[in-house]
């Protein structure tokens, strides 16, 4: 959007977020394009464009290699009860892992497998490649499979609540059932959708697009608004905590939009500067006020966001380009990964330097 601010800022003090340190810095063999936390905080895992699946110890950063793909990972996600995490890869493999060591199974589905994910109460996986969609029971029983999507699926989630999954394609967004035959939903636009995010309470779906748009979906009746004029294409999005606040990159600065009641048809989007280079990843914690963006010239930007005036972020410099940003568990630390490795950062102690 165009940087726009409010026309009579509140003046609301509110209190900065605290200082970030890093914890820790651990070298990757090639750039590292995901990370995710174990639910507990006690781990991190990490995947690289060699194909390294490595879980460090959140503590230190202390690594042990997983396993690997044959080709870049594109994505990792945890189980909700610790007890297993999945990879997806460039060869076309969904790999499950258990934190303990050894593979828990594995499915090639064919083509770059480019997402996967546990559902929110971790008794089924989801995972895509090409146009087909995967939907795995923990015993590893497939309870969906279909190719039923337009083009290249390249975003999906779990709805917050389970149950449903939403897919992203050429011609918008798809939303299944396991086990279902058909799509129990479709939210439908000419166009392509790079990446979608559930808000938290489901209710709405937002897409970031190749046009340089952001489409905001009423899941109940897939009407839909439409926000232009992005200076680049949208491949980064989030919603703060509240599901107040969708924060969309497509540029070098976050678009925070405010879609309490009616949503965000008439309002001016308040515009939060990053470091001047492109906005590549958007992260909130489950909980709490905070939004966190990394950037293309290596920055991690932290802001604390409600009503009224937002303060002064705090950052932390990397100095490499962030692809991946995730909270911890709890709220206090950031997990970065960058073109030389992965970082941990916490957000309760002064700056020590990178």
């Amino acid at each position: 959007m165009p940087r726009m601010r409010p026309a009579r800022p509140s003046l609301t003090a509110r209190p900065a977020p605290s200082a970030p340190s890093v914890r820790w810095r651990a070298a990757a063999a090639e750039h590292v394009s995901a990370v995710a936390w174990a639910p507990d905080g006690a781990a991190v895992v990490a995947g690289d464009l060699s194909g390294a699946v490595v879980a460090h110890a959140a503590a230190d950063g202390s690594g042990r290699r997983l396993g690997a793909h044959d080709g870049a990972v594109a994505s990792v996600s945890w189980a909700t009860d610790g007890g297993e995490l999945a990879s997806a890869g460039e060869d076309g493999a969904l790999r499950r892992w258990r934190p303990a060591g050894g593979a828990a199974g594995e499915v090639v589905l064919g083509g770059w497998a480019d997402r996967c994910a546990y559902s929110p109460d971790g008794a089924m996986l989801a995972a895509s490649a090409g146009r087909r969609l995967v939907v795995l029971g923990r015993d590893g029983a497939t309870l969906t499979d279909t190719a039923d999507h337009g083009s290249t699926i390249t975003d999906l989630e779990w709805a917050p609540g389970g149950g449903r999954v939403a897919v992203s394609a050429y011609g918008g967004v798809t939303i299944w059932e396991p086990a279902a035959v058909d799509p129990v939903a479709r939210l439908s636009w000419t166009g392509s959708s790079l990446t979608l995010r559930w808000s938290p309470d489901g209710r709405h779906i937002a897409t970031g697009d190749q046009d340089a748009t952001v489409h905001y979906w009423i899941v109940a009746d897939a009407e839909d608004l439409m926000m232009s004029g992005y200076p680049t294409k949208v491949t980064t999005l989030g919603w703060c905590a509240d599901g107040r606040y969708l924060a969309t990159g497509g540029g070098d600065a976050i678009t925070l939009w405010d879609c309490s009641g009616a949503g965000p048809a008439g309002r001016r989007p308040r515009v939060l500067d990053g470091d001047e280079t492109l906005i590549t990843a958007i992260a909130a914690p489950s909980s709490g006020s905070l939004l966190a963006a990394g950037t293309e010239g290596g920055s991690v930007v932290v802001w604390r966001i409600g009503p009224g005036r937002v303060p002064a972020p705090v950052r932390c410099e990397l100095g490499d380009e962030v692809a991946a940003l995730v909270f911890s568990p709890d709220g206090a630390a950031l997990a970065a990964g960058t073109a030389d490795g992965v970082a941990v950062i916490d957000l309760r102690e002064p700056i020590r330097g990178s």
